[in-house]
């Protein structure tokens, strides 16, 4: 894990951020008005991680795919860093696990306190999931996990959508 060491950057929205999502997650389109373009900070995103696995939460289903589509739309090279996510992870341990696995429930199951932590916010929320992350290696230690081999599909509880009113 690198430590002591981070990317942080808003990026300009090709739409405006409608105002539900402002207020869920705390950006807003005034945040974004000197931010630059994707394609003029890029590159410095990809130098930071390059020979880094990547870890996310809800990466597969949300983050890579958005990443990909404003590659494509800006005729940038999609990053190749292999990536991890703490829900295949959680998953992994716990097959039958019938509840929708947010940041939220994790956070409770592991008991990880993430009051000074902004939720919404890109590097406080990578903060958090290296917690997580963490904690889930503890786990696959304990219970000793030595590879984490994926040799067949795995049924991840996707998310839950929560109004917007």
């Amino acid at each position: 894990m690198v430590e002591h060491r981070t990317f942080n950057s808003y990026v300009q929205s090709p739409k405006p951020i409608p105002e539900p999502v402002e207020r869920f997650t705390g950006v807003y389109n005034s945040y974004l008005v000197d931010a630059p373009v994707l394609a003029d900070i890029y590159e410095q995103f990809v130098q930071f991680t390059e020979g880094c696995v990547l870890v996310t939460h809800a990466g597969y289903e949300f983050d890579l795919p958005l990443l990909r589509m404003e590659c494509e739309r800006n005729n940038l090279k999609m990053l190749s860093n292999r990536c991890l996510d703490t829900k295949a992870l959680f998953t992994y341990l716990y097959p039958d696990n019938p509840n929708i696995l947010t940041t939220n429930y994790l956070v409770h199951h592991y008991g990880i306190d993430d009051s000074s932590l902004k939720r919404h916010d890109a590097l406080d929320d990578s903060k958090l999931i290296a917690k997580l992350f963490l904690r889930l290696l503890e786990e696959f230690k304990a219970r000793n996990i030595n590879d984490f081999i994926l040799d067949k599909p795995i049924q991840v509880r996707r998310f839950e959508i929560i109004p917007m009113v």
